[in-house]
C-alpha cells in the first residue's frame, strides 16, 4: 500500500492521479480491443475524446484561474473515462448475447460457455 499511496500520505491527496491511471489503463484496454478488432477508425474518436480532450481541458482550467495539479488530474480523468466509454459502446461491451456470431453458435448461453471450440464441432 505504501508503494500506491506512498508514506505518511492520505488516500484524498493521491486519489486523483489514482483515477487518473485507472481510466487510462481503461481507455487503453477498450481502445487496444478496437484495434485488434481491426476497427482503426472506432478507435480514432475515442482517442480524440480522450487524448485532445484532455488538453481542452487542461486549457479551460488554466483559462479559468483554477489551476492546479488535481484539478488538472480530475479533468483528464473525465476525459479518459468518456473515451473508455464511447469505446466500450463501440465493442458493444452492454449489449446482451453474442457481438459477433461464431459458426455453431445457436444462442446466447452457447456463445458464452466456455472451453467450445471455434468450429462448432467440440463440446456438445
Amino acid at each position: 500500500m505504501a508503494l500506491i499511496f506512498g508514506r505518511g500520505r492520505s488516500l484524498r491527496s493521491n486519489s486523483p492521479g489514482v483515477i487518473w491511471f485507472s481510466l487510462s489503463q481503461v481507455q487503453q484496454a477498450t481502445r487496444r480491443a478496437l484495434l485488434a478488432s481491426l476497427s482503426d477508425k472506432k478507435a480514432t474518436a475515442g482517442d480524440i475524446v480522450a487524448y485532445m480532450g484532455q488538453v481542452f481541458v487542461v486549457v479551460l482550467i488554466a483559462n479559468s484561474g483554477k489551476v492546479s495539479l488535481i484539478n488538472s488530474l480530475y479533468g483528464m480523468a473525465l476525459l479518459l473515462g468518456l473515451g473508455a466509454l464511447l469505446q466500450a459502446v463501440q465493442l458493444k461491451l452492454f449489449t446482451k448475447g453474442c457481438n459477433r456470431p461464431v459458426a455453431g453458435c445457436r444462442g446466447d448461453d452457447d456463445c458464452r460457455s466456455f472451453g467450445r471450440s471455434v468450429s462448432g464441432s467440440g463440446g456438445r
